[in-house]
C-alpha cells in the first residue's frame, strides 16, 4: 500500500519500453534460479513486454515481491520446466490476491475511520452536554430560557469542527454578556477536540 512507482511511471520517467527492459533481466534471473531451460532470449522479452503492457500499473516494488514469491514456491514446484506460460498464470494469481488484499485493506480503512468518527461524535456530544449543564449553572437565571435551546447542528469529524444553530439573542448573550464564560468553558472541554467552533444564526 506504499507510495512507489507502477511499472508504467517507469516508462514515463526512463522512456517506453524502461519498464519491459528491466523486467528481461528479472525474467532471466528467475530461469537461472529455477535451472529452466525452456526459455529463449526473444521468449523472454515477448514476456517482459507482454508483462509491461498487461500489468502497467503493478507497483515496481510489488513486482518484485511476486519475483520473490515465485522463487520461494509460492505458486508451486515445477522442476525446471518454468516457461512463459507458467510465469503468466502465477501472476495471474498473484494480482488476484493483490487485489483481494487491497480490498481487506479498504474495507478495514473504512471500518477504523467509521469507528474513529462514532467515538468523535459520541465524545462531542457528551462534552456538549457537560458544557451545556455548567453554563446553565453559572448564567442569570432570565437567559437560561434563552440559551437552554442551543444545540450542535454539525459535527465535521475531518477537521475536527463543530457548528452551532443559535439564534440572534443566543448568539448576542455567547459573544457578548458572556463571552469570557463561553470561552473559558469552550478551551476546558474542546481544547483537544474541536479546533474551530463556528456558529449557525437560525
Amino acid at each position: 500500500m506504499g507510495n512507489y512507482a507502477t511499472l508504467d511511471m517507469l516508462d514515463k520517467a526512463y522512456g517506453s519500453g524502461a519498464a519491459s527492459s528491466w523486467l528481461v533481466p528479472a525474467i532471466a534471473n528467475l530461469n537461472t534460479y529455477t535451472g529452466s531451460k525452456n526459455m529463449n532470449d526473444d521468449q523472454t522479452e515477448k514476456l517482459a513486454t507482454l508483462i509491461a503492457q498487461e500489468y502497467k500499473d503493478m507497483k515496481y516494488s510489488v513486482m518484485q515481491l511476486f519475483f520473490y514469491r515465485f522463487k520461494c514456491g509460492h505458486f508451486g514446484k515445477f522442476y525446471g520446466k518454468v516457461d512463459p506460460m507458467v510465469i503468466i498464470c502465477a501472476l495471474k494469481d498473484f494480482a488476484d490476491e493483490c487485489e483481494q488484499k487491497r480490498e481487506e485493506y479498504q474495507t478495514e480503512e473504512y471500518l477504523n475511520k467509521v469507528d474513529d468518527e462514532d467515538t468523535f461524535r459520541k465524545d462531542v456530544y457528551r462534552y456538549w452536554y457537560n458544557l451545556c449543564q455548567e453554563l446553565f449553572s453559572l448564567v442569570n437565571p432570565e437567559d437560561k430560557d434563552t440559551l437552554t435551546s442551543i444545540d450542535v447542528a454539525e459535527i465535521y469529524t475531518e477537521d475536527k469542527c463543530l457548528e452551532l444553530s443559535l439564534t440572534k439573542q443566543q448568539y448576542e448573550l455567547l459573544t457578548g454578556t458572556y463571552k469570557d464564560l463561553f470561552s473559558t468553558l469552550k478551551k476546558k472541554y474542546f481544547s483537544n477536540i474541536v479546533k474551530l467552533l463556528r456558529y449557525k444564526l437560525n
